[in-house]
């Protein structure tokens, strides 16, 4: 497989997510281990991926694999200075390494300055201790911030959400981490299997995938590392998936192809009001939903960045990325992802301001 910079090492085109791993820890291990076997040898983690697990399995995983590249992330709750090395060092633990090649914030926290925890991941950069710093899920204006206060050690890489129906990155951030030479780590490629935001686009993409022999989705991979910075990793567990991944690093798409993409699955978020929109109360998964304004603006679950901080972030002109709606029969919209962007929005404008939104069909 192609490779393509990332600070000052080489990874694959096509790396690895691993958000969520098989129950069954031999399943989880064997699966990552085919990922390694098939050149997938960048592995993307988090600390709070089943709160260590994941860098548990990895580390199990990439016995015998010397080559594999590990990225993983600090939580937001982490990011006072005197809680980050203590944070790494757990990781390595986990990890059974002295050292990762890519430590992400994973989200930023705007009760800590973010030049006092940047300062500390220098140091620990300086130290040998971590091979590159990136950043994850942040605004424009934070990532500019980051970028100006590293001074030691650069901004190495930028990772946020990227697919054929989430193209938000390409007005300013992807241009940004270009301009900077930061490679772009694009979470959720597949868009959680829907690949696109309509039925006609995900046709075109298997049309497209029958010409080149290979699947739909490792279709929607090529298209995303066309791109020179772009680094999609995807989260797959199954042998086909993993074969079909692998193809993708090395496909080369042509004019055709990418035009009939365009016209297929091109599109921008359009503006609904934020009455129009109905949250749903049950959590999904281990993720915490605000079902009212009143439990949202108390941030009864303590998330860190709350949802009143981020309005915070949105007043001032900094909004992250769109929320996704699925239309209902009476005119009105669910909103399906996006929660705490959904609340921080009503809390910013007073539900005043219809709220960007990705409508999936």
């Amino acid at each position: 497989m192609r490779s393509k910079p990332l600070a000052d090492f080489h990874v694959p085109a096509i790396g690895l997510g691993t958000g969520v791993l098989a129950d069954d820890e031999d399943a989880a291990v064997a699966a990552l281990r085919e990922a390694f076997s098939a050149g997938l040898h960048l592995v993307d983690t988090a600390e709070v991926y089943g709160d260590g697990r994941a860098e548990r399995l990895i580390a199990r995983a990439a016995e015998g694999h010397a080559s594999v590249r590990i990225a993983t992330k600090i939580s937001p709750e982490h990011l006072h200075p005197a809680d980050i090395r203590p944070a790494l060092d757990a990781s390595l633990r986990r990890l059974r390494r002295d050292r990762v090649d890519l430590y992400q914030i994973h989200w930023s926290n705007p009760a800590v300055p973010l030049a006092e925890s940047l300062g500390v991941l220098e140091d620990l950069a300086v130290e040998g201790k971590i091979g590159a710093i990136g950043v994850c899920n942040f605004s424009m204006n934070e990532l500019r911030e980051a970028k100006s206060v590293l001074g030691r050690v650069p901004l190495a890489a930028l990772q946020a959400e990227y697919n054929l129906f989430d193209r938000h990155v390409e007005r300013d951030m992807l241009p940004f981490c270009e301009a900077n030479r930061m490679a772009f780590l694009a979470y959720s490629p597949l868009d959680q299997g829907f690949l696109c935001g309509t039925a006609r686009g995900r046709a075109v993409l298997t049309e497209i995938g029958r010409k080149h022999g290979c699947s739909a989705g490792a279709i929607a991979l090529a298209w995303l590392a066309r791109r020179a910075c772009v680094i999609p990793i995807p989260r797959s567990m199954t042998a086909e998936h993993i074969r079909q991944n692998a193809l993708a690093g090395d496909l080369e798409l042509d004019a055709e192809d990418l035009a009939a993409i365009e016209r297929a699955c091109g599109g921008a978020p359009v503006e609904v009001p934020v009455d129009h929109i109905r949250v749903v109360p049950e959590n999904v998964g281990n993720r915490k939903i605000y079902a009212t304004l009143d439990e949202a603006k108390r941030n009864i679950y303590g998330l860190t960045p709350s949802p009143a901080e981020l309005a915070s972030q949105i007043s001032s002109g900094d909004f992250l990325k769109p929320i996704r709606l699925r239309p209902l029969a009476d005119g009105y919209y669910e909103l399906v992802e996006g929660r705490i962007r959904y609340w921080a929005w009503v809390i910013a404008f007073e539900g005043g301001k219809p709220v960007p939104a990705l409508i999936r069909e």
